[in-house]
């Protein structure tokens, strides 16, 4: 999960890690459900108009999981499991630490200094995500998944590419987003009716911006969220 190849953007998204007690899509589904107060969110916190629900939630994690409504082709969503992620994580912390005694080697200078410190907090955030699932691990927890929600970027955000703007569909096809995908956008509507273009704007806005804040801690379902650029 720490060495991602999907979309680099100047724009922010926010990254959901669900942890749950099996290794099945649909039992994380079941748990957000269940704790669907944490999933009901609004804009400019109008009370009285729910924006978005825990089954907008699962309605867009399916469709880009299962449906093959992903915005970039090229990143990879899948579940880990935890005792997996624990291992890559010390290989990591580990790269670091050989990197900051290479590193630490070099003349003393301002650049070098300013390395160090970048090198120190990557292997603190290691250390710290070890901590946090070795903790679950020992709880009963089995997997984790990363997904993003953005405003105009993520695995759910609110562009959506059209052929406007290429000569060809071969053009467009050679772009990052894959023609079939296209079309599946074309013709995918939500539970209420909403084209993949409105749903993915509607629930990608409000996750990422009102959504940052949830921290979940309960016996089936731990969720936070980090932010990314």
């Amino acid at each position: 999960m720490k060495v991602r190849t999907g979309f680099v953007s100047n724009s922010s998204s926010t990254a959901f890690i669900f942890c749950w007690k099996s290794d099945q899509l649909d039992d994380l589904f079941q748990q957000i459900r269940l704790w669907n107060q944490y999933f009901h969110l609004y804009a400019d916190h109008d009370k009285d108009e729910t924006i978005v629900t825990s089954e907008d939630v699962c309605e867009a994690m399916d469709s880009v999981m299962n449906k093959g409504l992903s915005f970039d082709p090229d990143r990879i969503i899948g579940i880990t499991p935890i005792a997996n992620e624990i291992q890559d994580l010390h290989e990591f912390c580990t790269e670091r630490e050989d990197e900051y005694k290479t590193v630490s080697q070099e003349k003393d200078s301002a650049r070098v200094r300013h390395e160090l410190k970048l090198i120190e907090r990557q292997i603190m955030r290691y250390a710290n995500d070890i901590d946090r699932y070795t903790g679950l691990l020992k709880k009963g927890f089995i997997s984790l998944l990363e997904f993003t929600f953005g405003d105009n970027h993520g695995d759910v955000g609110s562009y959506v590419p059209t052929i406007d703007g290429y000569n060809t569909l071969d053009e467009m096809s050679q772009t990052m987003y894959h023609l079939r995908t296209v079309k599946r956008f074309a013709v995918w509507k939500s539970r209420a009716g909403e084209t993949w273009d409105q749903f993915a704007k509607r629930v990608g806005t409000i996750m990422d911006y009102e959504g940052r804040y949830i921290n979940i801690r309960k016996p089936g379902l731990h969720v936070f969220t980090e932010q990314r650029r």
